[in-house]
């Protein structure tokens, strides 16, 4: 239950359930256990959804994922931060645009920002956001936040 990707199981000849059927059945089960570990389900919910299953089999299928629930939400953190892009590195430039198409004398600064990720591939991609100061300001503001919440979280 805790790996969070269900490979296809090959069919034995002594099986009476085909392989396709369980493999599915497996995906389902594991999607519904990642649901319930995140919150999206209630363990009721879930229940409800393997009732086809059975009354017994349902609440063996939920009493396992109870049972396993910090297991199952490690594998998906896992999951999530290996598949996340990472900030590589980043430049930046301010430049003043001194007109538009609109405005023929506009005069207004601009942060051009860089952003250069990588995935857990090292497939190397590059962002460019252009900004205004008060794009800027936000921006610095929530990043404040951001760090100010993760020094809560390393202090726990």
């Amino acid at each position: 239950m805790a790996c969070v990707a269900v490979q296809r199981p090959v069919m034995h000849s002594s099986q009476t359930v085909p392989s396709d059927a369980f493999w599915l059945a497996g995906r389902e089960v594991a999607g519904l256990a990642r649901d319930v570990t995140a919150g999206r389900l209630t363990r009721d919910q879930a229940c409800a959804q393997l009732s086809p299953l059975g009354q017994e089999g349902a609440a063996s299928v939920c009493e396992a994922v109870n049972a396993r629930r910090e297991e199952i939400r490690e594998a998906m953190v896992r999951e999530a931060l290996t598949s996340t892009r990472r900030l590589t590195d980043f430049d930046w430039n301010v430049k003043v645009a001194m007109s538009s198409s609109t405005v023929l004398d506009l005069k207004q600064p601009l942060v051009t920002l860089r952003l250069h990720t990588a995935s857990p591939h090292d497939h190397q991609r590059d962002t460019v956001v252009e900004m205004t100061a008060a794009e800027v300001d936000s921006l610095l503001a929530t990043l404040r936040e951001a760090q100010a919440s993760l020094g809560k979280v390393l202090e726990q």
